[in-house]
Protein backbone atom coordinates (compact mmCIF):
# COMPACT_ATOMS: atom_id res chain seq x y z
CA UNK A 1 0.00 0.00 0.00
CA UNK A 2 1.41 3.85 -0.99
CA UNK A 3 1.86 5.81 2.25
CA UNK A 4 0.42 10.00 1.64
CA UNK A 5 3.86 11.31 0.69
CA UNK A 6 4.16 8.26 -2.54
CA UNK A 7 0.96 8.91 -3.71
CA UNK A 8 1.47 12.76 -3.48
CA UNK A 9 4.68 12.03 -5.27
CA UNK A 10 3.40 10.17 -8.07
CA UNK A 11 0.54 12.52 -8.82
CA UNK A 12 3.23 15.18 -9.15
CA UNK A 13 4.63 13.26 -11.63
CA UNK A 14 1.83 12.52 -13.80
CA UNK A 15 1.08 16.52 -13.64
CA UNK A 16 4.57 17.10 -14.70
CA UNK A 17 4.95 14.77 -17.64
CA UNK A 18 1.27 15.67 -18.92
CA UNK A 19 3.19 19.22 -18.69
CA UNK A 20 6.06 18.24 -20.29
CA UNK A 21 3.70 16.57 -23.19
CA UNK A 22 2.49 20.41 -23.89
CA UNK A 23 5.67 22.12 -23.66
CA UNK A 24 6.73 19.65 -26.36
CA UNK A 25 4.06 20.44 -28.24
CA UNK A 26 5.25 23.86 -28.15
CA UNK A 27 8.40 23.23 -29.06
CA UNK A 28 7.12 21.14 -32.09
CA UNK A 29 4.53 24.05 -33.20
CA UNK A 30 6.79 27.13 -32.01
CA UNK A 31 10.35 26.32 -32.54
CA UNK A 32 10.57 23.55 -34.77
CA UNK A 33 7.60 24.67 -37.26
CA UNK A 34 5.30 21.26 -37.67
CA UNK A 35 1.84 21.66 -38.93
CA UNK A 36 -0.36 21.74 -36.40
CA UNK A 37 -1.94 18.37 -37.01
CA UNK A 38 1.95 16.81 -36.32
CA UNK A 39 2.48 18.63 -32.58
CA UNK A 40 1.38 15.73 -31.07
CA UNK A 41 4.01 15.84 -28.09
CA UNK A 42 6.33 13.06 -27.39
CA UNK A 43 3.33 10.47 -26.68
CA UNK A 44 1.93 11.46 -29.89
CA UNK A 45 4.96 10.41 -31.82
CA UNK A 46 4.81 7.17 -30.71
CA UNK A 47 0.43 6.31 -30.04
CA UNK A 48 -1.15 9.36 -32.19
CA UNK A 49 -4.35 7.44 -31.42
CA UNK A 50 -3.46 8.41 -28.13
CA UNK A 51 -3.51 12.17 -27.98
CA UNK A 52 -6.25 12.76 -30.15
CA UNK A 53 -8.55 10.97 -27.84
CA UNK A 54 -11.29 12.97 -25.84
CA UNK A 55 -11.82 10.42 -23.58
CA UNK A 56 -7.73 10.25 -22.54
CA UNK A 57 -7.90 13.90 -21.93
CA UNK A 58 -11.30 14.03 -20.42
CA UNK A 59 -9.82 11.27 -18.33
CA UNK A 60 -6.62 13.38 -17.07
CA UNK A 61 -8.29 16.70 -16.34
CA UNK A 62 -10.77 14.23 -13.97
CA UNK A 63 -7.79 12.88 -12.36
CA UNK A 64 -6.18 16.35 -11.96
CA UNK A 65 -9.51 17.79 -10.64
CA UNK A 66 -9.97 14.15 -8.18
CA UNK A 67 -6.51 14.70 -7.23
CA UNK A 68 -6.54 18.32 -6.31
CA UNK A 69 -9.47 18.34 -3.94
CA UNK A 70 -8.41 16.81 -1.07
CA UNK A 71 -5.21 19.10 -1.11
CA UNK A 72 -7.70 21.93 -2.04
CA UNK A 73 -7.78 22.86 1.94
CA UNK A 74 -4.51 22.62 2.76
CA UNK A 75 -3.84 26.60 1.58
CA UNK A 76 -5.40 28.97 -0.94
CA UNK A 77 -3.02 28.12 -3.63
CA UNK A 78 -4.08 24.68 -3.82
CA UNK A 79 -7.93 26.06 -3.55
CA UNK A 80 -7.16 28.23 -6.28
CA UNK A 81 -5.52 25.23 -8.28
CA UNK A 82 -8.65 23.25 -7.53
CA UNK A 83 -10.84 26.03 -8.95
CA UNK A 84 -9.06 26.67 -11.57
CA UNK A 85 -8.92 22.42 -12.25
CA UNK A 86 -12.67 22.91 -11.96
CA UNK A 87 -12.71 25.28 -15.06
CA UNK A 88 -10.24 23.07 -17.12
CA UNK A 89 -12.21 19.86 -16.28
CA UNK A 90 -15.37 21.57 -18.19
CA UNK A 91 -13.25 22.30 -20.90
CA UNK A 92 -12.61 18.92 -21.60
CA UNK A 93 -16.01 18.10 -20.47
CA UNK A 94 -17.45 19.94 -23.45
CA UNK A 95 -15.00 18.37 -26.00
CA UNK A 96 -15.86 15.00 -24.68
CA UNK A 97 -19.58 15.33 -24.94
CA UNK A 98 -18.90 16.92 -28.53
CA UNK A 99 -16.93 13.65 -30.06
CA UNK A 100 -19.23 11.10 -28.17
CA UNK A 101 -22.31 12.88 -29.74
CA UNK A 102 -20.93 14.25 -32.98
CA UNK A 103 -22.27 17.96 -32.15
CA UNK A 104 -20.13 20.34 -32.65
CA UNK A 105 -20.24 23.95 -30.91
CA UNK A 106 -18.97 27.39 -32.42
CA UNK A 107 -19.18 26.09 -36.18
CA UNK A 108 -16.01 24.22 -36.00
CA UNK A 109 -15.70 20.78 -37.52
CA UNK A 110 -14.57 19.33 -34.92
CA UNK A 111 -15.10 19.31 -31.13
CA UNK A 112 -13.67 22.40 -29.83
CA UNK A 113 -14.68 25.10 -26.94
CA UNK A 114 -15.61 28.58 -27.15
CA UNK A 115 -12.07 29.95 -26.09
CA UNK A 116 -10.80 28.39 -29.24
CA UNK A 117 -12.70 30.96 -31.15
CA UNK A 118 -9.60 33.63 -29.95
CA UNK A 119 -6.87 30.91 -29.13
CA UNK A 120 -5.69 27.62 -30.86
CA UNK A 121 -6.15 24.42 -29.06
CA UNK A 122 -2.26 23.80 -28.49
CA UNK A 123 -1.78 27.29 -26.98
CA UNK A 124 -4.73 27.72 -25.18
CA UNK A 125 -4.38 23.91 -23.34
CA UNK A 126 -0.69 24.86 -22.75
CA UNK A 127 -1.98 28.07 -21.18
CA UNK A 128 -4.58 25.86 -18.99
CA UNK A 129 -2.66 23.57 -17.62
CA UNK A 130 0.76 25.80 -16.66
CA UNK A 131 -2.22 27.85 -14.81
CA UNK A 132 -3.28 24.34 -13.08
CA UNK A 133 0.29 23.12 -12.66
CA UNK A 134 1.97 26.17 -11.06
CA UNK A 135 0.02 27.29 -8.30
CA UNK A 136 -0.66 23.44 -7.49
CA UNK A 137 3.85 23.14 -7.08
CA UNK A 138 3.95 26.34 -5.52
CA UNK A 139 0.63 25.22 -2.88
CA UNK A 140 2.13 21.80 -2.26
CA UNK A 141 5.50 23.66 -1.52
CA UNK A 142 4.90 25.69 0.99
CA UNK A 143 2.26 22.89 2.49
CA UNK A 144 5.67 20.63 2.83
CA UNK A 145 7.38 23.64 4.19
CA UNK A 146 5.27 24.48 7.07
CA UNK A 147 4.92 20.59 7.79
CA UNK A 148 8.51 19.47 8.02
CA UNK A 149 8.83 22.95 10.06
CA UNK A 150 6.03 22.37 12.75
CA UNK A 151 7.73 18.20 12.59
CA UNK A 152 10.63 19.35 14.37
CA UNK A 153 8.99 20.88 17.18
CA UNK A 154 6.55 18.03 18.31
Amino acid sequence: MLHGGMMLTIFNLIILSHLAEHIAQMIQLHLLHWARPECLGLLGLWKPYLVRSEFLHYGHALFMLLGIYPMMRWNKWLYATFVLAFYHHLEHFQLLLQAVTKHYWWGFPKPATLPELLIPRIELHFFYNIMVALPMFYGIYLWRKKRDTFKYFS
